[in-house]
């Protein structure tokens, strides 16, 4: 899965509070994903600045789930 936004900067876990509408997208990646990362954009069709971020899920829980 990859997801990109018009930021250069890096992505960073937030403080979220219960009540939070937002904010938890990475929380998500380190408790799901196998790995994640993100890399930079360029070129006219991402605009002067902007990055992705990609993750790999596999299909089967981790062994601390069971």
């Amino acid at each position: 899965m990859t997801v990109w936004d018009t930021s250069p900067m890096p992505p960073g876990l937030r403080d979220v509070g219960a009540d939070s509408e937002g904010g938890r997208g990475l929380h998500l990646l380190e408790l799901l994903a196998d790995s994640w990362n993100h890399f930079p954009l360029t070129g006219e069709l991402w605009g002067p600045a902007s990055k992705v971020v990609w993750c790999e899920i596999s299909r089967t829980p981790p062994v601390s789930w069971e």
